[in-house]
Formats: C-alpha cells, structure tokens, sequence
C-alpha cells in the first residue's frame, strides 16, 4: 500500500490504519507523528530516532512531561546537537527532575550528580573555575575532576549528610546558576536555612524584568507589539516565584522584625529579602507573608485600594 493512502487515513482520522502503512513503507518520522497522536510515546519516541529526527524524540518526552527521559535522551544524542544547546537544555530541565524526586537526600544527590557527570564535558569549563575553601574535605585539590571523583556510590551515600560534601555540590550547582536546584535541595532536604533566601533571591533576579532593564525608558520599546506578551510573561515569572516561595518549609517562611544576629537562625526571611523582592518588581509577591503593618504600607505605597480593602477585611 502506498504513503497516499496512509495519508487518506489520517486524514479521516483512521490514525491506527494510517500507522500500519506508514511502517510497512518504513516512513518512520510520519509513524512516530501518529503515534504522538495517540499519546503512545515510547513508539513515537522509537520511530524518531530509527528516523534519526532526535530532536522529536526530546519534544516527545517533553509533551509526555518526562523529563528525565529527556535529559538522558539529550544525554544519548549529544552528539547531534550544539555545546550550548545541551548545557541550556540540562539547565531548564534539571530543575524539573529534582523536584518531581520523591525520595531520601541521598537518591537526590545521586541523581544530581549522576546528570552532572553526565554533561561533564559540556559543563566542565564552568566546573575548573571554581575555587574551594581549605575546608572542604571531600576534595583535595583546586580544580579538581571534583564530580568524576564524587560519582562512587559508596562515597555519595557515606557523604550526603555531610555538611562539607553538600557544600561542594551547591558550589558546583551555582557555577552552574542552577539556583533552583541549591533552593530546593536546601529547603527540602537539608534545611539551610541561611542559604535558602539567598537562593531565592537569585531565582528572583532571574525572573525580573527590571534587573535587566536600562535605567531610561525606551519609548519606542514600551509601544512595542510585544508589550501584551510581555506582561503576560511576567505574569508566568510572578505566579512561578509565588509558587516557589510557598513551597518554603513553614518554619522557615517567618518575617524578622530586624536582621539582629540574635534572633533565630532559622527565620531567615527578613526585611532585606523582602525589601529585594519590591525592587525586583516582586511586591504582589510577597505582601501576603508581611505582617499587617508591612503590608498595610507597601499596598497604599502601590495604590492597591483592592488590597487595602481585603486586608482591613481580613483583620477586622
């Protein structure tokens, strides 16, 4: 039978008929577009690669939500692909992989550092530049292979509750600006609480539209036609830093009425992570987490009368 008539079949939707006579003539890239279809992603992911189309074989783990099997598939056609894209696609989708982990600190250092080692040449310039305090016992030398020497099993599973270890991680990690990966390992696992808004400070600044902007205004930008999608990507940024910043451990996500020394150090939000946010542009972020006073001043500072009504509401 032909490609023509398989094409009929798609066309009437018959995707089963169509797919069998597209494996018959061996049209492989059109089998894994309707095995796509079907939602069957193994095969499409199979008939894309015998098709030697290896950048849909990474769409279809992204459709299907499989990072993982992204990241090793990336791993697996490297060669295919451009140094920058591979380090660009690591750094998007690793923080994905991370967080979906729902097991012991040591699994997600094992994790962390098997991908690592995995894209170590692609990552490895950014890795030889990073210096090490005399502190650190889990390497011996500056400059080190430091992640070919820590991916032992044995060596990781001793060491992931190691203060010194976890260090030399989250140093690799933000050479990295993996920021996400540093905040949750710290949040969720190993409660560093002094890391944690400095982390989040970072994932902020990646997000802000204003940290990047030059101080005069462009007019000619401003009445751009892309100013609708702006603002709705901005929206995407705060929604995406609320929902992080909620996913704070609640011993942690506490407002400091100063920055003492004294105070506990596990109450790490205080007024100049608060006050980093607003100038990022993050204010409808945090206003929730202030207290009543906090929060009374910053929406009459924005204008935000809806804010005030809900918060005179809210107490009274």
């Amino acid at each position: 039978m032909s490609v023509k008539a398989a094409e009929c079949w798609k066309k009437a939707k018959e995707y089963e008929q169509a797919l069998e006579i597209y494996l018959s003539c061996e049209c492989y890239s059109e089998a894994g577009e309707i095995s796509l279809i079907l939602n069957r992603y193994d095969m499409a992911a199979e008939y894309y690669e015998k098709a030697r189309k290896y950048s849909c074989v990474l769409d279809v783990w992204e459709r299907s939500k499989n990072f993982d099997r992204r990241l090793t598939d990336l791993y697996k056609y490297k060669s295919h692909f451009r140094r920058e894209s591979v380090e660009a696609d690591l750094k998007s989708y690793l923080p994905k992989v991370v967080e979906a982990i729902q097991e012991t600190p040591s699994h997600v250092m094992q994790k962390i550092i098997s991908y690592l080692c995995m894209f170590y040449e692609e990552i490895r310039s950014k890795i030889d530049r990073i210096y090490f305090e005399d502190e650190c016992t889990c390497v011996k030398e500056e400059r080190e292979d430091l992640l070919r020497y820590m991916f032992d099993l044995n060596f990781v599973n001793k060491l992931t509750n190691d203060d010194d270890f976890v260090d030399c991680v989250l140093k690799v990690l933000e050479a990295l600006k993996l920021e996400k990966i540093c905040y949750f390992v710290c949040n969720h696992f190993y409660k560093k609480a002094e890391k944690v808004s400095l982390y989040l400070m970072g994932i902020a600044y990646s997000y802000s539209k204003l940290a990047k902007e030059p101080a005069l205004a462009d007019k000619k930008r401003i009445k751009n036609k892309k100013k609708v999608e702006d603002r709705k990507n901005v929206k995407n940024r705060k929604a995406e830093l609320k929902k992080t910043i909620n996913g704070l451990d609640p011993d942690l996500l506490k407002l400091k009425k100063t920055d003492n020394q004294n105070l506990e150090s596990t109450n790490v939000l205080g007024y100049t992570f608060f006050q980093g946010l607003i100038v990022l542009g993050f204010w409808e972020t945090i206003v929730d987490h202030l207290d009543f006073d906090n929060a009374f001043y910053l929406r009459d500072a924005y204008a935000d009368f809806e804010g005030l009504k809900e918060l005179y509401l809210k107490k009274y």
